[in-house]
């Protein structure tokens, strides 16, 4: 897994400080996770907060067994078992990915 660059680290803690206005989330899951670069430096705001991921690669598998991401699912949110297993689990959703699939969005 090789480490964000420092610029890409500073985007990453800016935009998890754009929640801070906000009670901290008990369960947040982040889509098209990759490596979990964000879940990685969201924590350092949001400590208690359990950062799972979903991403279509084994990346996310990876990043759960390096301890990045408490639950890690490998997969689309256009699957309908993970839909129906990730619906109303989380208090913040976020989706840093600009390429993402609009089918995703919908679902």
């Amino acid at each position: 897994m090789p480490a964000p660059t420092a610029p890409s680290v500073r985007r990453l803690r800016s935009t998890a400080r754009a929640m801070l206005p906000f009670p901290e989330p008990e369960s947040w899951l982040d889509v098209d996770t990759g490596d979990a670069d964000f879940p990685a430096a969201a924590r350092a705001f949001f400590p208690y907060t359990a950062f799972d991921g979903l991403d279509p690669t084994p990346r996310v598998l990876h990043a759960q067994a390096a301890e990045r991401l408490e639950e890690g699912y490998q997969g689309r949110l256009t699957d309908p078992w993970l839909t129906a297993h990730l619906r109303a689990r989380y208090d913040v959703v976020s989706l840093l990915n600009p390429h993402a699939d609009p089918a995703e969005l919908r679902a």
